[in-house]
């Protein structure tokens, strides 16, 4: 197959990541994509493998853990830290994202590096969850907790000082204190750890930074 210098046997490809952003093996079958294309597609940085039968927008940074999850793992829901990020809670975050499962099912063996299976403190229903498009890339949408439940799951996991700086921005938002109590102690903190993590979100900045991280004991692991 010949592939002229203007790209054209790469427009029907392009035109899907212009609106997915991310594609599967079945997608590119339907394309009429061959492995020999497929295999162009790669060499010329068209597309990028993140893992097996799945691939991301070359030419546009996309995070291809996020696509795994949004295409593999579409039951997973997003948590702790990274939730807080999509959720615009936090700042820019571009560390470890971390997914939690219903009971019953299995993370994939072929999840890209980078992206793990959460412990979180309890079962959800789908009221705790809210469907996030990711900026940038179009196309990529995960569900995530909502900001209430992501505030008490960073508590749970001992993520202390994330959880007073998502608190802080509910409470800005107009979120009642007694109702962050609540969804830590629905998820197994015990109040005494509550205290902790309430002191952190409203104390001065300057008795914040001195303050020892909580102990852990007081959390009910899963």
């Amino acid at each position: 197959m010949y592939f002229g210098e203007s790209g054209d046997a790469f427009t029907p490809l392009c035109r899907f990541l212009d609106r997915w952003s991310a594609m599967t093996r079945e997608d590119l079958r339907d394309l009429g994509c061959g492995l020999r294309m497929v295999g162009c597609a790669l060499t010329q940085r068209v597309i990028r493998r993140v893992a097996p039968g799945l691939y991301v927008d070359a030419r546009r940074p996309v995070d291809g853990r996020i696509a795994h999850v949004c295409a593999r793992v579409p039951e997973g829901v997003i948590t702790l830290e990274t939730a807080a990020g999509l959720l615009r809670l936090t700042g820019e975050w571009f560390g470890t994202v971390d997914v939690a499962l219903p009971r019953r099912h299995h993370f994939p063996r072929t999840a890209p590096v980078g992206l793990r299976c959460a412990r979180h403190g309890g079962a959800w229903t789908e009221a705790d969850v809210v469907t996030v498009a990711v900026p940038g890339p179009p196309g990529i949408a995960v569900r995530c907790f909502r900001p209430l439940r992501t505030f008490g799951e960073l508590a749970a996991a001992g993520h202390v000082d994330t959880a007073g700086e998502v608190g802080r921005a509910l409470v800005g938002a107009g979120e009642r204190p007694e109702a962050l109590v609540e969804s830590m102690i629905r998820l197994g903190v015990t109040r005494s750890r509550a205290g902790d993590v309430m002191f952190v979100l409203f104390a001065p900045e300057a008795h914040r930074k001195t303050h020892p991280e909580p102990s852990t004991r007081g959390v009910n692991q899963p």
